[in-house]
């Protein structure tokens, strides 16, 4: 069954502001599953050392110092993408 809802004595630019916000908040809950997916994929040792700017060598002194921590899958070192940017985050602050 479609409602129909009438607006009166709200101003043109209000309605368009709701209209906004309401967009934004669906995208956004839309949107958080893609996001998290892709915060969360796993990348190389050698992407996470070229979006930090750094070397494969400073990459395992953050081990070391526990400031990042990889996934290991055999002998592969992996960072989880969403932990290179809150890296990042802390860093810029």
């Amino acid at each position: 069954m479609n409602k129909m809802v009438m607006l009166a004595g709200i101003p043109e630019f209000e309605y368009w502001s709701k209209v906004k916000d309401i967009l934004k908040e669906v995208v956004s809950e839309e949107l958080s599953d893609v996001r998290r997916q892709f915060e969360d994929r796993l990348i190389t040792l050698k992407e996470a050392a070229q979006k930090l700017g750094v070397t494969d060598r400073t990459m395992n002194n953050l081990e070391k110092r526990g400031e990042l921590i990889p996934t290991r899958i055999g002998a592969k070192v992996m960072y989880k993408e969403s932990d290179i940017t809150q890296y990042l985050n802390r860093k810029s602050r």
